[in-house]
């Protein structure tokens, strides 16, 4: 399975746990910094930027989000 394929299906998988827990900052956290290596920026910021509302004091999920911009 190439790198491209297991991010993907990590995003996959995060997915999922999202939609049973939307509100654990994790895996929107995990879930960006995989979109972030696949090269989807806005998507990543989008996923960082969740991270961060739901949990405020998340500092790493800021300075990676600022690395897309």
């Amino acid at each position: 399975m190439s790198t491209f394929q297991q991010y993907e299906q990590a995003i996959a998988s995060f997915d999922k746990a999202l939609q049973l827990k939307p509100d654990k900052d994790q895996p929107w956290y995990n879930r960006g910094v995989a979109l972030f290596n696949l090269g989807r920026w806005d998507e990543a910021i989008a996923s960082y930027d969740k991270a961060l509302q739901l949990k405020p004091d998340r500092s790493y999920a800021l300075t990676d989000g600022l690395q897309c911009a």
